[in-house]
């Protein structure tokens, strides 16, 4: 009997991520139920509905490349937000280095409505900033061009 209370009592106070539904904490597929994903941010979505977006930028029209940085001289470094409805906080990636030109977010939540790029000088000033629509599904491909 005692065994049993034990095992009860393990599996009444798990931790949320081990019960994970769509909304639930994760942080692998495996911890969420029936068959969900994991997202980038640690929640539960429904499998397939996980969103993927490819975030590519130029700055004053020019494209910046690792081996060509020039396009970036006055950038310090950018920032991506996805912003959702409030009161959901927005998800901040900082710093991304200019010199990359894209980056690629698999496994976002579909919560998530807009994504945001800014581009600060190397004082933290900013310089540009622009904001696109997600798709409600699927890949987001999504270009800005950082004018200052």
């Amino acid at each position: 009997m005692g065994e049993l209370r034990a095992v009860l009592l393990v599996f009444l106070t798990a931790p949320a991520a081990c019960l994970g539904g769509a909304g639930g904490e994760c942080s692998s597929d495996s911890d969420c139920l029936a068959g969900g994903e994991c997202t980038r941010t640690g929640e539960c979505v429904t499998a397939g509905s996980a969103l993927r977006v490819v975030v590519r930028w130029t700055v004053n029209g020019e494209a910046p490349t690792p081996s060509q940085p020039e396009a970036c001289a006055e950038v310090g470094e950018l920032a991506v937000t996805f912003r959702a409805p409030a009161p959901t906080q927005p998800q901040t990636y900082q710093p991304v280095p200019c010199q990359l030109g894209q980056t690629v977010y698999d496994k976002m939540p579909p919560r998530f409505e807009t994504v945001e790029v800014v581009a600060f000088d190397r004082a933290g000033n900013v310089l540009a900033s622009a904001e696109e629509r997600l798709a409600r599904s699927g890949e987001t491909a999504v270009q800005f061009d950082l004018s200052f």
